[in-house]
């Protein structure tokens, strides 16, 4: 049985696990070593904003996590040690990106200042993954329901790409807001992608 429970300190490399892999990684970064280091970076930047931390167990093992961060809400975690490893995660998005993490970023502002001009959004969820391949099903579902019940009635937004399973939001009831093409340059490869903007209110 799926359970929600506290997000164990000791499960932080299982769910960064989990991004690198189910987030595709490895299509921006060949190497192993950066796909690392980008991991944590992308992990522990989330879980510094985040308001709620949402955690799904099966039995004593991590399977799903999500991390939102909620208007007018407190974070939940902080750590200057994280902080540091997100300041390196920095220096390797300009290192091994070039500009393309300028691209991406400011392609997601600009659909989101689209999006506000007429809505007043309550939050956003930051992180959203379960463990690949498992043979549990419903771990995203089991995640967004739990939000729901905690932010009932909240309207929240989440950034994506083509290379995500963004369906799973289009199949839970969330709307594409609006999409963009980019094209990411990124060790002299390069990589087109869409931007989007997903919504709901829970």
């Amino acid at each position: 049985m799926l359970t929600i429970r506290p997000l164990n300190p000791s499960d932080y490399q299982e769910a960064i696990q989990f991004a690198i892999e189910g987030m595709q990684f490895d299509q921006y970064l060949t190497n192993r070593w950066a796909r690392q280091i980008y991991g944590r970076y992308f992990f522990y930047e989330a879980l510094n904003q985040a308001t709620q931390v949402i955690a799904a167990y099966y039995n004593t093992q991590l399977v799903g996590l999500l991390l939102a961060r909620i208007n007018g809400e407190k974070t939940v975690h902080q750590s200057r040690w994280q902080q540091g490893i997100v300041r390196s995660g920095n220096w390797l998005s300009r290192t091994f990106f070039a500009n393309s993490s300028d691209v991406y970023e400011q392609t997601n502002q600009q659909l989101l200042q689209a999006y506000q001009a007429d809505h007043h959004p309550d939050g956003e969820i930051i992180f959203l993954a379960a463990k690949p391949n498992s043979r549990i099903k419903g771990i995203g579902t089991f995640l967004l329901d739990e939000l729901t019940r905690r932010e009932k009635g909240k309207e929240i937004y989440l950034f994506t790409d083509s290379f995500c399973t963004y369906q799973f939001y289009e199949h839970r009831g969330f709307k594409r807001f609006a999409s963009k093409e980019i094209t990411l340059s990124i060790n002299k490869r390069q990589i087109p992608m869409t931007a989007m903007l997903f919504v709901k209110k829970l």
